[in-house]
């Protein structure tokens, strides 16, 4: 896998949001950065085996999903992290990767003591606007109890859908209906 240099791009400051969760909580939304090399180790380290293995579909050597996280353009290759505390801590990580002109796969991890608090649904909205502005109108994600991959089609105005179906979230970010 080729590194995408990160840190030559133009970082977009612009995405970056302090958010509410469910439980009035606050986190801080921002894209990854090559800086995040280190805490997104301690990040993806710290993940229970289940949910190490539910994003990866088992247990990956952590510096290829280190590389992976890490390997964005801004544009293609999108990925996000939620962080707390200070110094800051990453207790997410969101991404979509480019498939083909208009559709994108999706995948999000969620650090074990965090989840059930909806920042899965946050990074979800936060990526379909983003893919929204570089043409992309559908996500779609591997559902890891059969394997296969699965879509959703809805219309959105200005919201959001999106759900877990079978262990996979999966959204379709669309400016209006057709």
């Amino acid at each position: 896998m080729k590194e995408s240099p990160a840190s030559e791009l133009t970082y977009p400051r612009e995405r970056e949001a302090g958010i509410a969760l469910r439980d009035g909580t606050t986190v801080h939304v921002r894209p990854i950065r090559v800086k995040d090399r280190d805490p997104v180790r301690v990040f993806l380290v710290g993940l229970s085996p289940d949910s190490i293995g539910f994003r990866f579909f088992g247990s990956p050597n952590v510096e290829w999903a280190i590389r992976w996280s890490l390997d964005v353009d801004y544009a293609d290759r999108f990925g996000l992290v939620a962080v707390t505390g200070d110094p800051p801590t990453v207790i997410a990580h969101a991404a979509y990767v480019r498939m083909n002109e208009h559709k994108a796969e999706v995948a999000f991890v969620v650090a074990d003591a965090w989840q059930e608090r909806g920042i899965s649904t946050i990074l979800l909205a936060h990526l379909a606007e983003v893919a929204d502005r570089h043409g992309i109108a559908t996500f779609f994600a591997r559902d890891l109890t059969s394997g296969r991959s699965h879509q959703r089609y809805e219309c959105r105005e200005p919201s959001v859908h999106g759900g877990l179906i079978g262990g996979a979230t999966e959204s379709r970010s669309e400016p209006r209906c057709r």
